[in-house]
C-alpha cells in the first residue's frame, strides 16, 4: 500500500463542526453531510422554519394563538370552548340574589325567575311587603308571608281573613239567671250585681243568710245581693243588735275660754261692761262645766231632728281683776241643782236642725219692756217668762273686794266679802254645731247682774258623751 493512502484513511471528517442548527435544534453528523433534528414546532434542514399550528384553525369567535406543538383559542368575551364556539353563561356569577337564574340565547344573556319568593326585581333583590297596604282592618295585625299575608285578629274583637267581622261574645247569651252580659276582646263577663248569683255565668245562687246572725230573735231574709234582718218588737239595727231608742241624752264639756276681749273668743267666757268709770271692764276666761241635752233620736244610736231640752247646766265663774279694784269672783251658776246630772225635768226648751251647721234655736224667753234701758236695769229681779228661758238659773258664791270701801262702793260691792246667791231666768242665744256635733258654740248673752254694770256670758263644749235609750 501507498503511504498517502494509509494516512488518507487514518482521520474521520466532522461535517457537524460549525453547524448549530439555528439553535432550534441538534445537528448529528452524516455521511460527508449533516442533519438537524429539529425542536418541536420548528422545520427546515437547519431547523430555520417555525411551524405555524395555526395555519389551518378556525378559533370562530376568537383569536388562535401559537403555542408548541399547539395552539390555544382565546375567546371574545361572552365565548368559551376550544373553539370560542359555545357561549359563556349568563348564570355563571350567579346574579339571581333570591330566585332562579336562567340563561339567555345569547352569551352573557339571563333571567332571574323571581316566583316562588318574595322578591321582585331584575335579580330578585327587592323584598315584597305584602302587608304594605295595610289589609288588616279593626286593628288586626298583619303578618307578611311569601306573596301572600295573614290577619291575626287576636288582639281584636272581630274575626275574617281581614278581621273585618265583629265578634259579638255575647250572642250565645252565656249568662244565666238574669246576669248582664258585657262584650269584651275574644272574652265576655257577666254582670251578677243585680241579679241573687255568683259565678263566671252568674250559675251559683247566693244565700246572703249563710253566716248571718240576727241578734235578739230576728229573722234573716234572703235579698239579692243583700239581706235583711226582721227584728222583734223593741230592736233594731242591721243584725237587730240595737234597742229601739227615742231619746238621746248628750252631755258637753263647758271648755275653758281664752279671755280674749275680741270678737274671736273661743270656749266659755264672760264679758263685764258699763262699770263706774270703766274700772272694771274687761273679758274673762271661766269654767269648766257641764251642759246636759235631751234630743230625740231616730230610732237608733243618732240624734234626729226636733225639740232639744236642757237638763243641767253648771258652770264654774272663777277670775280675778284688778282694775281699779280687787276683785275676786268665786261663783258657781247652776240649773236645777248643783250636781244634779241625774235630772229629767227640762229647764229649758229649743228645736234643733241637722245637717252641714246644725242649729239649735231656743223658743221664747221674753222680760218686762225697758228691762235694757239702764245699765243697772237687768238684775235678778226682772223675771223671764217662757220655755227658751234657763229656769230656775241658780248663781251662789262669793264675790270679794280688796280696795277700799269707796272703790267697792262704786261697784255697788261691800268692802271684804261679798256672798251671792240669786235666783232667775235666762234667756239664751242660739248653738251652732259641728257637723258631727262634737263641739258647739254660743255667742254672748246678756245675763242678770246687781252691780252697776252689764254682764254677758258665752258659751262653748265638747261633746264628752251620747247615749240613746
Amino acid at each position: 500500500a501507498q503511504p498517502w493512502y494509509v494516512e488518507a484513511h487514518q482521520f474521520r471528517i466532522d461535517t457537524t463542526d460549525g453547524i448549530d442548527c439555528n439553535g432550534h435544534g441538534t445537528c448529528v453528523d452524516g455521511v460527508n453531510d449533516y442533519i438537524c433534528m429539529c425542536n418541536p414546532d420548528f422545520d427546515g434542514n437547519d431547523c430555520d422554519t417555525r411551524i405555524d399550528n395555526c395555519i389551518d384553525v378556525n378559533c370562530n369567535n376568537g383569536i388562535c394563538v401559537d403555542g408548541i406543538e399547539s395552539y390555544i383559542c382565546s375567546c371574545s368575551n361572552g365565548w368559551t370552548g376550544d373553539d370560542c364556539l359555545t357561549p359563556v353563561s349568563g348564570c355563571e356569577d350567579t346574579p339571581c340574589v333570591n330566585g332562579t337564574c336562567i340563561d339567555g340565547a345569547g352569551p352573557g344573556d339571563y333571567s332571574c325567575d323571581c316566583s316562588g319568593t318574595d322578591y321582585t326585581g331584575a335579580n330578585c333583590e327587592i323584598r315584597i311587603d305584602d302587608c304594605a297596604s295595610a289589609p288588616c282592618l279593626n286593628g288586626g295585625v298583619c303578618n307578611d308571608g311569601v306573596n301572600t299575608y295573614s290577619c291575626d285578629c287576636s288582639l281584636v274583637d272581630f274575626t275574617g281573613d281581614h278581621c273585618e267581622i265583629w265578634t259579638d261574645d255575647c250572642a250565645s247569651d252565656p249568662c244565666l239567671n238574669g246576669g248582664t252580659c258585657t262584650d269584651d276582646v275574644n272574652s265576655y263577663s257577666c254582670d251578677c250585681s243585680a241579679v241573687d248569683y255568683s259565678g263566671t255565668n252568674c250559675e251559683t245562687w247566693t244565700d246572703d243568710c249563710d253566716g248571718i246572725n240576727c241578734n235578739n230573735h230576728g229573722t234573716c231574709v234572703d235579698g239579692v245581693n243583700a239581706y235583711t234582718c226582721h227584728c222583734d218588737d223593741g230592736w233594731d239595727g242591721d243584725l237587730c243588735d240595737q234597742a229601739v231608742t227615742t231619746e238621746c241624752i248628750l252631755t258637753y264639756n263647758l271648755v275653758v275660754g281664752n279671755g280674749n276681749d275680741s270678737t274671736t273668743y273661743t270656749g266659755t267666757n264672760i264679758r263685764i261692761r258699763n262699770t263706774t268709770l270703766g274700772m272694771g271692764d274687761g273679758t274673762w276666761a271661766i269654767g269648766p262645766g257641764t251642759l246636759i241635752l235631751r234630743t230625740p233620736s231616730d230610732g237608733g244610736q243618732n240624734v234626729d231632728a226636733g225639740p232639744v231640752d236642757v237638763l243641767y247646766y253648771h258652770n264654774v265663774q272663777e277670775f280675778h281683776t284688778t282694775t281699779g279694784a280687787d276683785v275676786e269672783t268665786d261663783v258657781d251658776a247652776f240649773s236645777p241643782t248643783l250636781g244634779a246630772t241625774t235630772n229629767t225635768t227640762a229647764q229649758a226648751t229649743g228645736s234643733i236642725t241637722l245637717g252641714g251647721t246644725s242649729t239649735l234655736t231656743w223658743g221664747s224667753c221674753t222680760y218686762p219692756p225697758g228691762y235694757n234701758n239702764s245699765n243697772t236695769s237687768f238684775t235678778p229681779d226682772v223675771v223671764g217668762t217662757g220655755p227658751g228661758c234657763l229656769a230656775p238659773y241658780r248663781s251662789v258664791g262669793v264675790v270679794t273686794c280688796n280696795s277700799g270701801s269707796f272703790i267697792c262702793g262704786m261697784g255697788d260691792l261691800d268692802d271684804g266679802d261679798n256672798p251671792q246667791d240669786e235666783t232667775w231666768e235666762q234667756q239664751m242665744q242660739p248653738f251652732t254645731f259641728s257637723a258631727d256635733l262634737q263641739t258647739f258654740q254660743m255667742p254672748f248673752m246678756l245675763v242678770p247682774n246687781r252691780s252697776p254694770s252689764r254682764t254677758y256670758v258665752s258659751w262653748g263644749g265638747t261633746l264628752a258623751s251620747m247615749v240613746c235609750q
